[in-house]
């Protein structure tokens, strides 16, 4: 994965990097002072809920054919 983001254009970079501080700086407020490697911690741990719930709702509504999508369709994005 750090080759992905290694090929990045720099703006996208930033964007990435961005958004995880607001993720770290989230857990921190919530839990007040902690070290970076807490921090981290939990925030790998929130994110991985994340992704969780998002496959979850996804393959909710596939079942249920609520997309008009299947399993083996190729999603992508463009810059």
């Amino acid at each position: 994965m750090p080759g992905v983001i290694e090929n990045m254009p720099a703006e996208a970079r930033l964007e990435r990097l961005r958004a995880l501080a607001e993720a770290i700086l989230s857990i921190v407020r919530e839990r007040g002072s902690m070290t970076l490697i807490d921090a981290l911690s939990a925030t790998a741990a929130r994110l991985r809920t994340a992704v969780s719930q998002v496959k979850q709702g996804l393959n909710y509504a596939l079942s249920n054919s609520m997309l008009r999508l299947t399993g083996d369709d190729m999603l992508s994005a463009t810059a």
